[in-house]
């Protein structure tokens, strides 16, 4: 942790920072606030915040010491994904497709119903019977 001096920060105030450091898993360490140019280290940020880069533009909130509660949005980029949880139901809602990769494999799903699993092997598992429905079925 840098060894910024926090006094000069109002109590219960809201500021807006631009990131200066990440964590090698992108936590923010610390931010320049805006108003004043000062640099100043975070004492954490909340789960909802996503990885964060250098000059990404975040909102803070100080009681004692700043949190990072928000990240905003770039004029170009578009606002994160919703998810919904209806009771440990969990719902991502896309427009075009929704994807999730790895480095060596991703599935999507479009929004015309169609889903690619692309990867090096599929495997599945199952205690009853395993359907596939569609015409043709095409194996090979």
């Amino acid at each position: 942790m840098h060894s910024h001096n926090l006094a000069y920060l109002p109590a219960a105030s809201q500021l807006v920072a631009s990131v200066l450091l990440v964590d090698e898993v992108g936590k923010i360490v610390s931010v320049m606030l805006a108003n004043s140019g000062r640099e100043v280290d975070v004492v954490g940020q909340l789960e909802s915040v996503s990885r964060a880069q250098k000059g990404d533009q975040v909102v803070l909130l100080s009681i004692k010491e700043p949190v990072v509660i928000g990240k905003l949005a770039t004029s170009g980029g578009f606002p994160c994904a919703k998810f919904d949880d209806n009771r440990g139901k969990v719902s991502i809602k896309a427009d075009q497709s929704i994807c999730i990769k790895t480095p060596k494999g991703s599935i999507e799903i479009y929004g015309d119903g169609s889903i690619l699993l692309e990867g090096d092997s599929l495997s599945a598992e199952t205690k009853k019977d395993l359907s596939l429905q569609g015409w043709p079925i095409r194996l090979n």
